[in-house]
């Protein structure tokens, strides 16, 4: 004889999101997990190095299960929106330092920029990557369509990310600064 369970009754929060109950969440995520593989399902966790685009992922825990941050931890505010692939670019250089950037047949002069900073990583196996990173201010390559005037979209910048692949000797763009 089997007898009915009382539901178990959930205290939500005034300004949490809704979320799934983890019982049913956690057999979802089996049933995606059998279907997709293992290791396809989860929460990117960023790998410990200094390899561009390396992460993992780890068993995806609810937010509200998790451990809670300080209110007054300063928030990042600035972020880098990765163009998956990269664009493949041209980097001119006068005296040394970068001018122009050309790039989705747009070519552009360098307004302000950083670096180069050097990453390479993996030098033990065939897998070797090595590049030069530069911050680099220009007009926007993709400008914002407005209806006002053509002008403002024309002096509008953007701040984009891009690097030499030291080991193919070939320029990207790799993404954009919000």
């Amino acid at each position: 004889m089997a007898i009915p369970a009382k539901a178990r009754s959930q205290q939500l929060g005034l300004f949490m999101p809704l979320s799934p109950d983890p019982e049913r969440l956690e057999i979802t995520l089996k049933r995606i997990q059998s279907t997709v593989g293992e290791n396809r399902v989860g929460s990117p966790v960023l790998g410990d190095t200094h390899s561009p685009n390396a992460f993992q992922q780890s068993h995806f825990v609810l937010p509200e299960m998790k451990e809670k941050r300080s209110v007054t931890e300063k928030q990042t505010t600035a972020a880098l929106r990765i163009f998956r692939p990269s664009l493949p670019a041209n980097v001119e250089f006068q005296e040394g330092k970068p001018t122009f950037l050309s790039c989705e047949g747009a070519r552009r002069r360098i307004l302000a920029f950083a670096g180069p900073w050097r990453t390479k990583g993996d030098w033990w196996s065939e897998t070797a990557w090595a590049r030069d990173e530069w911050d680099i201010e220009v007009r926007t390559l993709r400008p914002k369509v407005r209806r006002e005037s053509s002008q403002e979209s024309e002096e509008e910048t953007a701040l984009y990310r891009v690097y030499k692949d030291l080991r193919a000797k070939r320029w990207f763009v790799e993404g954009i600064y919000d």
